[in-house]
Order: structure tokens, then sequence, then C-alpha cells
């Protein structure tokens, strides 16, 4: 409980006193996470990704996509379509063996306003036998980066994975 509330405090006196005042809180640490989950009743593929805003944004603007205020009353017009472009190029998903193309179902910013979550689905997904996750997103930005990925598919089996530059592609195999 202590060590808790030391890193607590100290995740607090990392943030500068003029967030208010629109300068961005910085982090020491780079990670996104992902989560992946079949449903089974809907056939479908979700996925739930949570990026810091700063760093997907420097990102995105290093490979020129201009993004900036990305959750907020500046966001550009096109500022989804742009990110799900981004997400595509360095997101991908095999399901038994096969590439699939999931839909961008949505994005908010998270409750700390420093991270954006995106919401993703593969549907008609009638099975996942097998699962191929390539997740590069801003691996290019930092060396420490890493993505940290949580798969759930029936019957029950969580697994974890962390991937980053130096693996950036992970695959499960669920045949009986």
């Amino acid at each position: 409980m202590l060590s808790r509330l030391l890193i607590a405090l100290l995740l607090c006196l990392s943030v500068p006193m003029a967030y208010g005042e629109g300068i961005v809180p910085t982090h020491e640490f780079h990670l996104s996470r992902c989560h992946i989950n079949y449903n089974v009743a809907e056939e479908a593929l979700q996925m739930t990704l949570h990026l810091f805003l700063d760093d997907l944004e420097d990102a995105m603007l290093r490979e020129g996509i201009d993004i900036q205020f990305l959750c907020t009353e500046k966001e550009k017009e096109d500022a989804e379509k742009q990110l799900y472009r981004y997400l595509q190029m360095h997101f991908q998903l095999r399901v038994n063996q096969q590439a699939v193309t999931y839909e961008f179902v949505g994005k908010e910013v998270s409750d700390d306003l420093l991270g954006v979550w995106v919401y993703l689905e593969v549907k008609e997904v009638d099975q996942v036998s097998a699962l191929t996750i390539s997740n590069r997103l801003i691996l290019d930005l930092h060396a420490d980066q890493r993505n940290i990925t949580s798969v759930l598919v029936p019957p029950g089996k969580q697994t974890y994975l962390i991937l980053d530059r130096y693996k950036s592609q992970e695959s499960l195999n669920y045949a009986q």
C-alpha cells in the first residue's frame, strides 16, 4: 500500500503545474495497451487500444500526418480518418492465417486527458484457431516503447504479450 502511495505521489510531482494553461504533461515511460477480445455471440474480434496522445501525435507527425489537438475542440475534421490510416499501417492482424481489415468504431480521451482510447472491430469471425498480431505503433519514436497486449480468446484463455522494436509481431495458436 505504501509503495502505491509513493508511486502516485511521484507521478503527481512529475506533472507540470501549468497543465491547465495548455502545457501537456510529459511522461517518462513509453507504452501502449491493447486488449483483444473474441466475442463469440457477436462473432467479432474487438480491440481496445490506449495510446498516449503526445506520443501518438509525434509519431504521426514524423510520418507527415499532422493530427495535432486530437480529442480536443481544435481537432481537425479528418482526424479520425488520419488516425485510422496510421493504425492500418502500424497495427495489423491475421486471423486463421488470413489478413483481416478492422473497422474503426470510435475513440475517446482517457480520464486523465493524457491518452486516447481507440475502439476497433473485425466482424464475421466465426472462430479463432490462430491469431497473429503485428503492433508497431509508436515504435519508431522511442527506443524504450513497449506495446502491452492482452488477448482473450475462448475458452477463456488469456495471453499477455510485450511487443517492442525488436519483436513487434507475435503468433498465437488456439487449435485443439
